[in-house]
């Protein structure tokens, strides 16, 4: 249980400072989490079309395999976004050929294979106003051990586009933004303690030595007098004892 004032007023003010500390740090995440994922899509989008357009128009069935032969384009485009992979599936879901960015070299590697697997239309659902790009969040039929965002284009005779993400691309960013939130409000909380205890301090001091002079008073000593400081409330309560 709380009895001095001087402690209410401490635990009032860190409760309000964590308080907003905390909204500010889940409104500064959901904002970069809805930002980071906004981008996420755009750039999967971006990707799966331009590299859908390519390969479109491509006249023969094997050209496709000019792609996997030739993998600069593919490894390019996965080299200009992080965490952005693309595969390439022939017209019976069967990859081909898989880029696998590698962020220690900052390069994009190359999968062929025919050990790849397959891709199936399973929890995909129609982008919103397109005709032909298909959204999953999912791990692609347990192909991957986390969630990714995945964008899929077929192409005709030629097969199928996809490229992915993972879903959690952003949480670096959310935990480093998190923690600097944090940082600050305890450096923050720090100093608020500090200024409340002076001016807590500033307070109190007066009403302990009225305390003190009213048991004088009751115990016969009336020559008691309290220091009077400023002119504020406190100062006042302390003239107005003075006079009596």
């Amino acid at each position: 249980m709380l009895k001095s004032s001087f402690s209410k007023y401490i635990t009032a003010f860190v409760l309000i400072i964590f308080l907003s500390f905390l909204m500010l740090s889940a409104i500064i995440t959901s904002i970069i989490r809805t930002h980071a994922e906004d981008e996420t899509n755009a750039e999967l989008l971006k990707t799966v079309t331009f590299v859908a357009k390519y390969v479109e128009t491509l006249e023969k069935d094997d050209d496709i395999n000019k792609i996997v032969d030739d993998s600069s384009l593919l490894r390019l485009i996965s080299a200009l976004e992080d965490n952005l992979n693309i595969m390439l599936a022939g017209p019976d879901g069967k990859v081909l050929v898989e880029t696998a960015f590698d962020s220690s070299t900052g390069m994009s590697n190359i999968i062929y294979g025919t050990d790849l697997g397959k891709i199936t239309p399973e929890g995909f659902t129609l982008l919103e106003g397109s005709d032909d790009i298909y959204v999953q969040i999912g791990t692609l039929g347990g192909r991957f051990s986390d969630n990714m965002i995945i964008y899929s284009k077929p192409v005709g005779k030629h097969g199928y586009v996809v490229a992915y993400a993972p879903k959690n691309v952003y949480l670096s960013l959310v935990n480093m933004t998190r923690n600097s939130i944090i940082n600050s409000s305890i450096w923050v909380m720090l100093a608020a303690v500090i200024a409340i205890y002076f001016v807590t301090e500033r307070i109190i001091r007066p009403l302990k030595n009225m305390t003190g002079a009213v048991k004088k008073f009751g115990k016969g000593d009336f020559s008691t007098r309290v220091n009077v400081y400023g002119n504020d409330e406190v100062a006042e309560l302390g003239n107005a004892f003075n006079n009596m």
